[in-house]
């Protein structure tokens, strides 16, 4: 009987394949963006680069940002939910954390190429690598999502 709701296979492959596009599009904009660049070099001159207080900011504000409403969305849900809603849930504070952090990265990378700084560049390529360490995996969603017996079973049914 298909409901219309992702199975926990499904759902996981779903998130996966929004992450990896995330974050190929991360690598590839910087990649693009240091090809294109003039002459790229470390700087470190504060009087003349408004970005030099603007990205440090923003490279630790989208990454805590993001993890502190992934969690609150995630507390929030009762020992009952059914399981689609939370998936759903999960997905969505999912969505939000990486979102944050792309947005993060997407600055830096504006920064370098406007001031062709490779400071940002390495915060930026930091960052995804951060991000890639938030790549969804099934033994993090049962961890994070209190199942019951239930759920689990119809969760992991899902992968055989």
């Amino acid at each position: 009987m298909n409901t219309g709701v992702p199975n926990g296979k499904q759902f996981l492959t779903i998130l996966t394949i929004v992450h990896l596009a995330m974050f190929g599009t991360m690598i590839g904009l910087g990649v693009i963006m240091f090809a294109i660049a003039q002459d790229p070099e470390f700087k470190f001159d504060t009087n003349k680069d408004p970005f030099f207080y603007i990205i440090p900011i923003a490279s630790i504000l989208g990454p805590y940002l993001g993890y502190a409403i992934f969690n609150r969305q995630l507390k929030g849900l009762e020992l009952h939910s059914t399981l689609s809603k939370k998936l759903g849930s999960y997905q969505a504070a999912s969505l939000i954390r990486f979102a944050l952090i792309e947005m993060a990265i997407f600055l830096c990378v504006i920064a370098f190429l406007s001031s062709d700084n490779l400071l940002y560049l390495t915060i930026a390529a930091a960052l995804a690598l951060y991000f890639w360490t938030l790549k969804p995996r099934k033994t993090q969603i049962e961890r994070r999502l209190a199942f019951t017996s239930d759920q689990r079973r119809e969760f992991d049914a899902s992968f055989h």
